[in-house]
This record gives structure tokens, C-alpha cells and sequence, in this order.
């Protein structure tokens, strides 16, 4: 019969067996996972400790590196813990006893309330069978005692726990514990693959070796730092599982062998079945993690191999702009120079003689000059003429294509593109494709380099013959007017032959001057396209492998893709089909809408629909402002008077959002009568929320005594909030809120208080928002006798709702920047009405191809207003109810005007999106000038946790862009973009409204 033991036995066996046989097994093998990753990285250590500049050994010590961790995927059976998870679970098993017999503990006697209600009513005989034994188990006894015999023990129920079966299914069928493991040592792989590949793509530069490699040794120390700190905490994490997997085995130790875990239920078949689905689980969790990490790798590597294409890339281009620079300075500017310095000496010569008689003197300086000049436009004639035969130009030019694409062989066929990278899953979560790597790489140099550099683009044989044909010109100049100098020597007449043949090498140095030029602004055109193109032409590639962007990479293929013979007669049929479609429309006025139908039908099979308009030009933000500002400056003055957004706005053209003042003046009424009132007016920035509030204020509440505060700049402190309104409210000076709050209840004469611009009273940063609560607060405590109004900007209103409730201070809440398409149009119409010119309104392509707009084009009023109902429509969807924003917009639409009329165009929409790389860091910057109107570096620091430094060159980069202003320390949103840009965060879901 087993022999019974304590289940704390069992326990204190386990724990030394587990901390053995299981944790030291694991420990081990993580530590040489985690070493291993050390040694892959030896390349790069060596490279460090040699100091070596040299980007191309850089590259190779990458590419060694990567093929060191690509190798250890495929050898880590050895030390991978979904291969020693069941090695440790099996060697745990095998340290302990088969079997335990223990006493059962009476709370396998007690129901739970987890226990189904079989297992309860089980629990309850069980029970009420042990409790019959015990009262049995006594009456013996007290008899026996009775009798003077000895009593009998009580019987003991015992559980028999198969010890080895409880460890092996338990841990087989919990493997979160292995998968966590496995998740944090691969996270590390993937993290510095990750950073090699963000070092390449962002760091490094063959053109600065010695920045490249610091940036490298300070990449590769804290690569090694991070293994470090993984290896340092592993025994604390492994003691922290190790308990908790101890505790998990004991709850199961305790329950088997009873009624809530038969010893049935540890049958060996199950447990193998367990084992096995554990074991297929682990390994195809390792085999996602190791398509993950090939797909980071091989990509990783794509881009390293592609640095080495870039490198002899940049070495054939400097090649190429030095054999261009030789044939300029031999060909063309020493002979021109030459050419230029022979004239200049010769007229020298003849201011020498001018003034003496006509003697043999002047005869021969003439000759002589006559001699040496033909001479040396001769050496320039035939140097240009030498040029065109030999086609040198063309030659050199095609040389370095040749090269170029003799390199590109190098390149990879094929690679695997990795796109919709989500590395916050474990494993990551990725999609790639096969991408015609190499042909996509010659496609793009030869769309913006190559094809840009070939003769038909440059036409250099025409460039070389103007040349030819200038140095013709000035030879004959010289030619005639020195032979004209030498015919005057022997005439007795009055002219001076010197002052003619003078006067003729001033033309001609003229001429050569302008023929100088010319060859310079070739030779710099050609260097700039080269400095331009020559190296960063591969720079959207290389963002494509980094970002993984699918879209991208629709637009690279779709935009350098040869289709040539598909357009020509896809273009000839969309013609035809074009006109087809007019004849049928003419001819089918019985049957129109059948026939519209079949047509649409027809169209769309045979793919040559009209296309839509786009929604949006996107241009250069630069010209985009440049334009606009210049013309506003030709518009007339009274048109500029009229719609200056910036200038206080004239009550006539106002336009109420709400229609009236009443929500304002019910408040106030309220407050009037003692109920506590205040009001928020909010809307876009630009919106009217100013010119809202004056005229309400003029309106309404002209009677009333009132104090203005303006926030003219961002404060978040509590003591800033205090100053400013002891500064303002004309207030003693205190520290304290108490102060300021009993210094305003104290006021005879209740009154009210306008705060502008409540999106500069924080900052979106830890303890941002003191400046704001205390006001707040302020407003709480003396809404009695204060009548407060705030005016804020939407999207800030927006996130201090979401952080500060901020709704909940104030009764009313209005917005300025709701207007309708009528109040839009009103607001625009209203100003040009005023003016005095007339409107007409054009038509664009699409709407010229509109059947409702062609049915009126004999009816001129009607389709000027179906063209002024279509612009307005676009425009109050464009400007979603702000009132400048509308007005810049309709300023951007105006083509032409003359003494009568202005013609307005289609609306053009600019993005922001081609201007900027618009990284996170930018996005987020832009988002904070939103959310807080105006910013300091030092602010932005703090915002968005960037170094002063950094936020300094974000915000200097952005103003450069245009999309910035700046006035002191302080920046805000350039209003010009105001739409363009919340267009692209609300789409970024960076900003919301609503």
C-alpha cells in the first residue's frame, strides 16, 4: 500500500526539481540565444574597433551580419525554446516520483462556487458520507473508551495524484508560458534587424563615411546594450515564471485523484495528444516567427544590396559630370576665354595707336590682330566642329547610360516586396509580394535620369551647331571690320579706321559674351539635372523598400510603366466612342434615358468612361502661396479692401452662423435674474469667432460694463493664468487663486469677462493643463458675479473635452463655423456685390461634357447659374463652414478680370501632400499648431517630447515650407493652408471633431 505524504512535501520536491531539471535548462538555452545574436554582430564590432571610414567595408560588414542571423534561423533547433520546451517538461517529469499519495484536504470536501452542479451535489454526498463516518467513527470510540479499550483512529480519505502525468498535461496544454519565451528573445532579433535597416535607410551616406560609421559604432553599442539588459533580467523573469508555473501544478496536485479531476482524466493517451497539439502549436508559432523575420532579413538585405548599386551609382555620375566639365572647359570656355582675352589685348593695342597718324604702325597692329584673332576663332571653329562629327557630347552622355545600366544587371531580378509590416503582433503581421525588382529600378533611372540626359531631350548637336554658327559670326565680324580698318589706312577720308575696327572687336566680344553665357547655362543646366537626379533619383526606391508603402508602389508602376502602343489606341477609340456617343445623344431624344442607360452600360465594358476630375491639384505649397499672393496684389484695390480676411469685418457683410444673438442674450438674461450662466463660442481657426463675439458684444451687451482678456500666446502654468489676470482684470497683485476669486465677488458692480482664445491656456504635455483648470476653477467660483465668455478654437475644444470636460463649465456652448451653403455663398456674394463687377463663372472639362450643363449652353443665365450653383457647392464642402477659408478659396478661383468682369474658374485644391515627407514627426507637429494656435520651440519640446533643438528645425523646416508663420518666438498655421492641412490629419486620424 503507497505510503502517504504532505502535500507541502510535494510542494518543496517540486520547487528544487523545477529551479534544476526546467528553469536552469531554459535559462541555458535563452542565454545562448541571446549570445548568439552578440555574435552575429562581430562584423560590425570589428569594423568599429579598426576605425574604418569606408562605406563600401560598412556595407559588407552589414551583409555579413545579416547572413550571420539568417544562418542561425536555420540552426536553432539546438537552443529555440519550442525544441527544449518538451526536453525541459519531460526531464521535470522524470526528477520526480511517479505518484504521491496525500490526505485529502477538506476543502475538497466544500463546494465552490465555480463547481457545476453535478460536481456540487457530489461534493455535498461526499461530504455528508464522511460526516456519517465521523459520528459513527465516535459512537465506537466512546464505547470503546467505555469499555477501557482503545480508541480507533479515524479513517483518512487519501488521493493518489500521478505526479509525472499531472506536470506533463499541465504544461503541455498551457504553452502561453513557451510562446511568451519565444516572443521576447525573437522580438529582440526582429529589433535589430529592424535598426540595421532604419540605420541604412536614414543614417547612412557613402558622401559622409565618417558620419556613417559613428552613427553605425553608436547603433551597434546599443544593439549590444540591449542583448545585455535582456540577458541581465532573465533570471529575475525566469523566477517570476517559475513561481507561477509551481503554483499552477500544486492548485492541480490538490485536485487530482478527487471528484473534480478523476484519475481517469490523466490518461496517457490524452496526454500525448496533448503533448502533440502543444508541439505542432510551437512549432508553427517558430515557423511564423522565421517567415517573419527571413521576410525583415531578406529586405533588410535588399536594402543594403541596393546602397552598393547607389554607391557605383554616385561613382559613374562623378565621372560623368568630371568628363563634362573636361569638354566645357577644353572645348568651349578655354578657347572662348582664349578667344575673349586675344580681343581684349587687341583692342589694348589699337587705343595705343589710335591716335597717331595713319602710318605703318597702325597697319600693323591691324594685321596683326586681324592674324592672331582669325587664328584663335579658327581653334574655337574647329573644336565645335570636331565636337559634332565625333558626337562627343552625345557620346559621353551615352557612355554613362551604358554604365549605368550595365550596373543595373547587378541588381536583383526579382525581390520579395514587404509591405503592411505591423510589428506591434507577435509574431509580426506582414504582406509581401514578388516585385520585377531590377526592371523597376532602370525604369525609374531612366525616367528621371537617363532619358532626361539623351540627345533627344537636350538636343546637344543643336546646342554645339548654335555655337558653331556664333564663333561663324564673330569671325566674319572681325574679318570685315579689320579689313575695312586696313582698306581706310591708304583713303584720305575723315574716318578713323581704329575707332571702326575697335568699335567692330566690341561687338564681337559682345556676341562672344552672349555665346559665353549661352555655354555656361548649358553646362550648368546639364550639372543641375546630374546634382539633382544623378543620386537622388533612387531615393524614392530606397523609401519604398524602407516603408514597405503597397501604395507606392502602385504609383511607381503605374507611373514608369512603357505602354506607349496600349495609349495610342486606347486614345484613338476613346475619340471615336466620344463621338459616337454625341451622335447618339442628338439622335436619341425619343429613347434618351434607355439609351443613357445602354450607353453607360456599353461604357464601362468596354473601360473608356469619362474620368473624373480629380479633387485635388497638388502642386508645390511655395508656388501654391506665391500665386496667391500675387494675385491678390493685381486684384483691384477695392476688391483686396473687401476681402481682407485679416481686417475687421464690416457689419454689412456679416454673416450671423446662428442667424441671431439669441442664445447669447437668453443666457445673459439668465445670468441677469441670478441663474449661473456663461458662454463658449467655438469654431475653426479663422472662422469668425472674434467678429462673432464683437458684434454680439455691441449687439447685445452694449450697455454692459465688460473686461477683455486676449491669450495672445500659449501659458500653461497656474502662476501665468494668475498674472495675466491680475494684469487684465486690473486686479491687485496676488499667488494666490483664492485671492483673485475674492477680489472679483468683492466687486460692487457685477460685470462680464471675455477670455480670447482659450486654445492657448495649455500645453498637451504632463502638467499642462494647470493654467487651464485654474481658470476653470475661476470661473466656478464667480459665475455669480461674473458673466464669462471664452472663445476657443474647435479641435482644441474637442480634445480638452475629451481630457478636461471642459463643456461642463459653461451653459452655452455656439459655434462660429457652421455655416451653410447659403450663408457661404451669401458671405462671398454680399463682398463682390459691392465691388461693382460682374461674375462670369467657367466651366471645366467635365462639366463641359455634362449633359445638364450642354442642354443650357443657349440659355446663358440659366447655365451661369447652374455653373454658380455647382462652384458653391464645392465650396462650402471644401470650406465646412469657415468663412475665411472660404474666402481664400474664391480669391485662389479668380483667371482674369477687366474693367466689367471677373471670371471665376473650377476650384483647384491644393494637398500638402506632395509638399512635405510627411513623416509622424511632422504630422505631429502640425497637429500640435492646430490644437494650440501658436507655439514656441521650447513649447513644442514639450508637446511632443523632441529635444529644443530638434523642435527649433521642425518648426524652422515648416515655416521654409510655407506652412508656417512665425512672429517673435512664436509660430502658428500659415491660414493659407488651414484646410489642406486638418484635411490631411483628419485623414491621417490624427485630429478629430466629431
Amino acid at each position: 500500500m503507497d505510503t502517504t505524504t504532505s502535500i507541502y512535501v510535494l510542494r518543496e520536491s517540486l520547487e528544487e526539481k523545477v529551479e534544476k531539471e526546467f528553469i536552469e535548462l531554459i535559462r541555458e538555452s535563452r542565454e545562448q540565444r541571446l549570445e548568439s545574436f552578440h555574435s552575429a554582430l562581430q562584423p560590425l564590432d570589428t569594423l568599429r574597433e579598426s576605425d574604418e571610414n569606408d562605406p563600401s567595408v560598412l556595407l559588407d560588414a552589414v551583409h555579413d551580419v545579416l547572413e550571420s542571423l539568417r544562418a542561425q534561423l536555420n540552426t536553432d533547433g539546438e537552443h529555440h525554446i519550442a525544441d527544449i520546451y518538451p526536453v525541459a517538461v519531460y526531464q521535470l517529469a522524470g526528477s520526480l516520483q511517479d505518484s504521491a499519495v496525500i490526505n485529502q484536504h477538506i476543502d475538497r470536501f466544500r463546494t465552490l462556487e465555480n463547481d457545476s452542479l453535478f460536481l456540487k451535489a457530489a461534493k455535498a454526498l461526499k461530504n455528508m458520507i464522511r460526516s456519517i463516518d465521523i459520528m459513527i467513527k465516535s459512537g465506537i470510540n466512546f464505547l470503546r473508551r467505555n469499555s477501557d479499550k482503545a480508541p480507533k483512529e479515524a479513517h483518512q480519505w487519501t488521493q493518489k495524484i500521478p505526479v509525472r502525468k499531472v506536470i506533463e498535461y499541465h504544461l503541455f496544454s498551457r504553452n502561453e508560458l513557451p510562446k511568451w519565451w519565444i516572443n521576447e528573445d525573437e522580438r529582440l532579433l526582429v529589433n535589430i534587424v529592424i535598426k540595421l535597416q532604419d540605420f541604412l535607410a536614414d543614417d547612412f551616406d557613402p558622401l559622409q563615411p565618417a558620419h556613417s560609421a559613428k552613427a553605425m559604432a553608436e547603433l551597434v553599442e546599443q544593439l549590444h546594450k540591449q542583448i545585455d539588459e535582456q540577458k541581465s533580467s532573465l533570471a529575475e523573469d525566469l523566477e517570476e515564471d517559475s513561481r507561477a508555473m509551481q503554483e499552477m501544478l500544486v492548485h492541480h496536485f490538490e485536485r487530482a485523484d478527487t471528484l473534480e479531476k478523476r484519475a481517469s482524466f490523466y490518461s496517457r493517451a490524452r496526454i500525448d495528444r496533448t503533448k502533440n497539439r502543444a508541439s505542432d502549436h510551437l512549432a508553427d508559432f517558430s515557423k511564423q516567427w522565421k517567415e517573419a523575420h527571413e521576410s525583415l532579413l531578406d529586405r533588410t538585405g535588399v536594402v543594403a544590396g541596393f546602397w552598393q548599386f547607389r554607391s557605383a551609382l554616385y561613382n559613374h555620375v562623378q565621372e560623368l559630370k568630371t568628363r563634362l566639365n573636361r569638354y566645357f572647359e577644353d572645348s568651349l570656355f578655354t578657347p572662348i576665354q582664349e578667344l575673349g582675352q586675344q580681343l581684349e589685348h587687341e583692342q589694348n593695342e589699337l587705343e595705343k595707336v589710335e591716335a597717331k597718324d595713319k602710318t605703318s604702325a597702325q597697319k600693323a597692329i591691324l594685321e596683326t590682330a586681324l592674324k592672331n584673332l582669325t587664328r584663335q576663332a579658327d581653334t574655337l571653329q574647329e573644336g565645335i566642329n570636331e565636337s559634332l562629327e565625333k558626337g562627343s557630347l552625345d557620346k559621353i552622355v551615352q557612355d554613362f547610360s551604358d554604365k549605368v545600366l550595365s550596373e543595373s544587371g547587378e541588381i536583383p531580378e526579382n525581390v520579395r516586396f514587404v509591405h503592411d509590416l505591423d510589428l506591434d503582433k507577435n509574431p509580426p503581421a506582414l504582406d509581401s509580394e514578388q516585385i520585377d525588382w531590377r526592371q523597376m529600378v532602370i525604369r525609374v533611372l531612366k525616367k528621371q535620369l537617363l532619358t532626361p540626359l539623351m540627345p533627344p531631350q537636350q538636343q546637344y548637336e543643336e546646342f554645339l551647331r548654335l555655337q558653331l554658327n556664333e564663333v561663324i559670326e564673330i569671325r566674319e565680324v572681325i574679318d570685315v571690320n579689320l579689313n575695312s580698318a586696313l582698306e581706310l589706312l591708304d583713303d584720305s577720308g575723315e574716318e578713323n579706321p581704329i575707332s571702326i575696327a575697335r568699335e567692330g572687336l566690341e561687338r564681337s566680344e559682345h556676341k562672344l559674351e552672349q555665346s559665353a553665357s549661352a555655354a555656361r547655362e548649358t553646362h550648368q543646366k546639364l550639372l543641375s539635372l546630374i546634382q539633382e537626379n544623378g543620386y537622388s533619383s533612387t531615393d524614392q526606391l530606397l523609401n519604398l523598400l524602407h516603408t514597405g508603402e503597397p501604395g507606392d508602389l502602385q504609383i511607381l508602376d503605374a507611373t514608369y510603366r512603357v505602354k506607349e502602343t496600349a495609349d495610342n489606341w486606347r486614345t484613338i477609340l476613346s475619340a471615336r466612342w466620344a463621338r459616337l456617343q454625341d451622335s447618339v445623344s442628338i439622335l436619341g431624344r425619343l429613347g434618351r434615358s434607355k439609351t443613357k442607360k445602354k450607353a453607360r452600360t456599353l461604357n464601362r465594358f468596354l473601360g473608356f468612361g469619362e474620368e473624373s476630375p480629380p479633387e485635388e491639384k497638388k502642386a508645390d505649397i511655395a508656388n501654391y502661396l506665391s500665386k496667391t499672393d500675387a494675385r491678390v496684389e493685381e486684384l483691384p484695390y477695392i476688391y483686396r479692401r473687401l476681402f481682407n480676411f485679416d481686417a475687421s469685418t464690416d457689419q454689412r457683410f456679416y454673416v450671423l452662423p446662428n442667424g441671431n444673438f439669441l442664445n447669447l442674450g437668453k443666457a445673459y438674461e439668465s445670468w441677469t435674474k441670478d441663474l449661473p450662466a456663461s458662454i463658449a463660442i467655438v469654431g475653426e481657426r479663422g472662422s469668425g469667432k472674434t467678429a462673432y463675439l464683437n458684434m454680439a458684444l455691441n449687439d447685445v451687451l452694449a450697455e454692459t460694463h465688460r473686461s477683455h482678456i486676449t491669450i495672445s500666446k500659449t501659458i500653461w502654468t497656474r502662476e501665468h493664468c494668475i498674472t495675466l489676470l491680475c494684469e487684465q482684470l486690473d486686479l491687485k497683485k496676488t499667488d494666490s487663486v483664492e485671492g483673485i476669486i475674492g477680489a472679483l465677488n468683492r466687486r460692487t458692480k457685477r460685470n462680464i469677462v471675455v477670455v480670447e482664445a482659450l486654445q492657448n491656456l495649455y500645453l498637451r504635455s504632463l502638467n499642462g493643463y494647470e493654467a487651464l483648470k485654474t481658470l476653470l476653477y475661476i470661473i466656478t467660483e464667480t459665475k455669480d458675479s461674473i458673466f464669462w465668455i471664452v472663445t476657443c478654437s474647435s479641435y482644441a475644444w474637442h480634445f480638452l473635452q475629451k481630457t478636461s470636460s471642459v463643456a461642463d463649465y459653461f451653459s452655452h456652448v455656439i459655434r462660429s463655423d457652421d455655416l451653410s451653403r447659403e450663408q457661404i455663398k451669401s458671405v462671398i456674394l454680399k463682398r463682390h456685390e459691392a465691388s461693382g463687377y460682374d461674375l462670369v463663372f467657367e466651366a471645366d472639362e467635365t462639366q463641359q461634357k455634362n449633359r445638364a450643363y450642354r442642354k443650357l449652353l443657349d440659355r446663358e443665365q440659366e447655365a451661369q447659374q447652374y455653373l454658380e450653383d455647382q462652384y458653391f457647392e464645392k465650396l462650402s464642402k471644401l470650406a465646412e463652414g469657415n468663412a475665411s477659408i472660404a474666402m481664400i478659396f474664391w480669391l485662389r478661383s479668380i483667371r482674369d478680370f477687366d474693367d466689367t468682369h471677373f471670371y471665376i474658374r473650377p476650384l483647384e485644391v491644393t494637398s500638402v501632400e506632395l509638399v512635405e515627407d510627411l513623416t509622424p514627426d511632422i504630422l505631429f507637429t502640425l497637429a500640435a499648431m492646430v490644437l494650440h494656435d501658436t507655439l514656441t520651440p521650447q513649447q513644442l519640446s514639450r508637446v511632443l517630447l523632441f529635444n529644443e533643438q530638434e523642435s527649433k528645425l521642425m518648426l524652422s523646416r515648416l515655416k521654409s515650407r510655407g506652412l508656417l508663420n512665425q512672429s517673435g518666438p512664436n509660430y502658428s498655421l500659415n491660414q493659407l493652408m488651414y484646410r489642406q492641412v486638418v484635411n490631411v490629419l483628419k485623414q491621417r486620424n490624427i485630429i478629430h471633431l466629431y
